[in-house]
């Protein structure tokens, strides 16, 4: 029998290969690849159980996310319970004061930033009202911040998501 440890989550793998979450009340993260990855890139498939009514990411592939069965073309921001499809950022270039003021002002505990399908970073001043106002954040490619924040919110933590595009080339 082997043991599996995620998302602070313990369990063991039974001999059919079945994944025993101890804690059943929290739900199991269930994670896999598709078995069609997007061209460029690989997919991936990410379901919390017993997920009630949170804007977890179902699934991601570059340039589009699924929330709760419906699709998305990133940029958009994602809070456990909304989702803005035009935020007005697409680029890490254009994060900035104004563009953030939103973000600010609902004042999540985090907030992951997804800066396309390689990581990037702006320069530090454009991230200075998070700083101000103690917003933490990350930077992170898409994918991370996805299953970052899918496990920010089976956490129970007040988190949001930013998803940037691609910059053009």
């Amino acid at each position: 029998m082997e043991l599996f440890h995620f998302a602070g989550r313990h369990g063991n793998l039974d001999s059919a290969g079945e994944r025993q979450a101890r804690n059943a009340t929290e739900g199991h993260w269930n994670c896999q690849r598709s078995r069609r990855p997007a061209p460029g890139g690989h997919a991936m498939k990410m379901v919390l159980d017993d997920a009630e009514d949170l804007n977890l990411v179902g699934a991601y592939a570059p340039g589009e996310v699924r929330i709760r069965g419906r699709h998305y073309a990133t940029a958009l921001l994602i809070y456990p319970r909304d989702i803005v499809a035009d935020c007005g950022m697409r680029v890490v270039d254009d994060l900035d004061e104004r563009g953030l003021a939103p973000i600010v002002e609902r004042r999540p505990e985090v907030l992951i930033i997804g800066t396309g399908e390689r990581q990037r970073f702006p320069e530090p001043r454009r991230l200075a009202s998070l700083v101000t106002a103690q917003i933490g954040h990350e930077l992170m490619d898409n994918a991370a911040a996805c299953r970052t924040f899918n496990i920010l919110l089976g956490e129970g933590r007040d988190a949001a998501l930013l998803l940037l595009a691609e910059p053009s080339a």
